[in-house]
């Protein structure tokens, strides 16, 4: 049984940082799998792996896009709260959630607003979205409906989900590659991100 097991979304994010995640794997005994891209991809994949491997413990790292002026390009954090937007009845400004459709019966208790994961002398949220946001409006849309969070993600949520249930801890690093709603990639700090978050993990995992 492994110790410790990594998860990354996609051969993108997991190709900016193979040679440094091979060396960790290899003097840690630590497994690195691919959880997908995307809320469904990322809970079914997660659950496979779960229940395949039995970790004592899963770190996601990856990239996200900032909401908050407070979380800087290039830089990587550990998010306390994971949301998710895009479950429930329509879209933009007609969007409602769960918790506003008053569906609370049939999520698990506590999961109508996110997910916490561990707690933290500052709390930092990131919303895991169904679609990426294509420019600031959806942005902006999101974090009206969601004023805490402070950055987007495709994945976080739904792996909280699956290592909720079955009872592993999860961490979650994502580096900081660019604004939400910020489609163009030259701008983008994907590269610089991806580094981020693998050495602010691998210094989380020397802590006890």
């Amino acid at each position: 049984m492994s110790t410790d097991l990594i998860l990354i979304p996609s051969d993108y994010e997991k190709a900016l940082v193979s040679s440094q995640l091979d060396s960790l794997a290899a003097s840690a005994n630590i497994d690195v799998q691919q959880c997908g891209v995307g809320l469904v991809q990322a809970g079914v994949r997660s659950m496979h792996w779960l229940q395949k491997l039995k970790p004592r413990r899963v770190w996601l790292l990856g990239i996200a896009g900032t909401y908050s002026a407070r979380l800087e390009l290039a830089q990587a954090y550990e998010f306390s709260h994971i949301g998710c937007y895009g479950i429930g009845v329509g879209s933009g400004s007609q969007y409602q959630s769960p918790s506003d459709l008053s569906w609370q019966d049939s999520l698990d208790p506590g999961l109508a607003n996110y997910v916490q994961l561990r707690k933290a002398s500052v709390d930092v949220y990131l919303l895991s979205v169904t679609a990426a946001s294509a420019d600031q409006a959806e942005a902006d849309q999101k974090v009206r409906k969601h004023p805490s969070m402070m950055a987007e993600d495709m994945e976080s949520y739904a792996v909280a989900l699956a290592c909720r249930s079955c009872g592993i801890q999860l961490r979650v690093i994502r580096g900081i590659s660019n604004r939400a709603g910020d489609r163009d990639h030259t701008q983008w700090k994907a590269a610089e991100a991806m580094q981020a978050a693998l050495e602010l993990t691998t210094e989380l995992m020397r802590v006890p």
